[in-house]
């Protein structure tokens, strides 16, 4: 994030709460899926903790979805089983 905001967090406290999504979550937001793999290097799976209770305080429906060992992406079984979550979450809250 240093390198994206250009300085640390303490340097530019409001330009980093900007950059954060969990900035803009309100009551009213769509279902929202979140799949984060514990093995991410660029997401600390962290994140999706923070981001799900956002959500839950602001009365979002959704789903958190961990992919134990996944990185930031994965394949094969995991990935199917991602996209059928996916395609699942979507028919529940699209239609």
């Amino acid at each position: 994030m240093k390198n994206f905001l250009g300085g640390t967090k303490e340097e530019k406290r409001e330009e980093y709460r900007k950059a954060s999504p969990i900035t803009y979550v309100n009551e009213g937001d769509a279902p929202t899926l979140l799949l984060q793999g514990t093995e991410d290097p660029l997401v600390p799976y962290e994140q999706a903790f923070f981001m799900a209770t956002a959500l839950t305080k602001a009365k979002v429906p959704g789903r958190v979805e961990l992919i134990l060992g996944g990185g930031h992406g994965w394949g094969g079984k995991q990935r199917d089983d991602s996209m059928r979550g996916m395609w699942e979450f979507l028919d529940r809250n699209l239609r």
